[in-house]
């Protein structure tokens, strides 16, 4: 249950287990929560709410495999009361800027107790890499420019640390020919919460509301 409520788009789930079965096998049962509706798939995918197995199993005839058990059933929404798009970015933007010619400086952030330490002129998908494994930052996109020789900068988007967040803590204490400094280019802001009211509904009758949502790991409704 855990595992597929990380998946970008698939919601909510109840899972049940059951087995072991007279081959040793075991059977999960998944129930979308969330995600209503018959799956719609490409080929060559299984019809399951768009979900794939891939089987890396050790064992004599092991294999795994997905079927579907019921079809869900989409709510109707033949009869569109409206539509109401709310579009809220909170993203906080940082840079790293270094003239360094070598060496190594250390990032942190919110004191997470273990620094960590980049070559002065690492890549941005090291420096991604670098910044995620600190406790206190969850995802991150970093992109790296050369304005001018010599100089590097990173530009460090907060895609999970919501609103205005800390500056990074840069050590360049191990760098030489140069500096290591961070500076907030956007201040990130925590999205508002709206509340949205429509006149043109019947009391009495039945509606279904749909929500979609879509962020920088996925869409889902």
């Amino acid at each position: 249950k855990d595992a597929l409520e990380l998946l970008p788009g698939i919601g909510s789930v109840d899972v049940s287990r059951f087995g072991a079965d007279e081959f040793g096998g075991y059977s999960w049962l998944i129930t979308f929560t969330s995600f209503y509706g018959a799956g719609t798939c490409g080929a060559g995918v299984y019809k399951s709410g768009c979900l794939t197995v891939h089987s890396s199993l050790t064992g004599t005839n092991a294999a795994a495999d997905i079927t579907t058990v019921k079809e869900g059933i989409a709510p109707e929404f033949t009869s569109l009361a409206g539509t109401v798009p709310s579009i809220s970015r909170g993203s906080g933007i940082q840079t790293i800027t270094s003239t360094a010619t070598g060496g190594t400086f250390t990032v942190d952030f919110e004191a997470s107790g273990a620094p960590v330490s980049v070559a002065y002129d690492v890549t941005s998908k090291d420096m991604k890499h670098w910044l995620e494994r600190l406790s206190t930052i969850g995802r991150v996109d970093v992109t790296k420019t050369t304005p001018t020789t010599g100089t590097s900068v990173w530009e460090v988007k907060f895609l999970t640390n919501i609103g205005d967040v800390k500056l990074l803590d840069v050590n360049g204490a191990g760098v030489s020919g140069g500096t290591v400094v961070a500076a907030e280019k956007t201040r990130g802001v925590v999205p508002k919460e709206s509340l949205f009211l429509r006149s043109d509904v019947s009391e009495g009758s039945a509606y279904h509301v749909r929500v979609g949502v879509e962020t920088s790991v996925g869409a889902g409704a």
